[in-house]
């Protein structure tokens, strides 16, 4: 036998089971005669009453914001959605930070970094840039500052060239 010819065979003999399965499948029908539910042999426990419990007189607490059911929690995604998907940058922040150079035109992105750990809804973001500086020479430094999560604005802390 050739291999086209197994092949062919393989294909028939595999359409052929499809076939009786769906014949099965649609001979069995749903009829509740032929199937078996399992019996218990044991009795169930009622469940138990609830115990009396006396009043006891509560204190009013005082809830802060963050013990409020409002308080959302950001994960890893909530941060990175707020970031380019491109390059990886947030482009708020180079455009805040591009706006103060010598020379914006020469403003080169290499890294984005930011903290993990929300605080108050608020992680820290850095970025690694290089630009000429006065005397046409390429600096690389760093700029700072805090991105909002909810809102992905950054407030730039240091731009890297004060």
């Amino acid at each position: 036998m050739r291999f086209t010819q197994r092949k062919q065979l393989i294909v028939g003999f595999g359409a052929l089971f499809v076939l009786v399965v769906v014949i099965a499948a649609l001979a069995g029908g749903d009829d509740e005669s032929t199937t078996t539910t399992p019996r218990r042999s044991t009795p169930t426990a009622e469940p138990a009453a609830p115990e009396a419990t006396t009043p006891t007189r509560s204190t009013p607490t005082r809830t802060t914001p963050s013990q409020t059911s409002t308080t959302r929690t950001f994960t890893r995604d909530d941060i990175e959605d707020c970031l380019d998907p491109w390059d990886g940058n947030h482009n708020g922040f180079e455009d805040s930070v591009r706006a103060g150079l010598n020379d914006p035109g020469s403003m080169k992105t290499y890294d984005t970094y930011f903290g993990i750990t929300p605080t108050d809804g608020r992680v820290p973001i850095r970025m690694d840039y290089g630009a000429r500086n006065a005397f046409g020479g390429m600096v690389r430094t760093q700029a700072t500052g805090s991105l909002d999560i909810a809102s992905c604005r950054v407030t730039v802390y240091t731009y890297g060239y004060e």
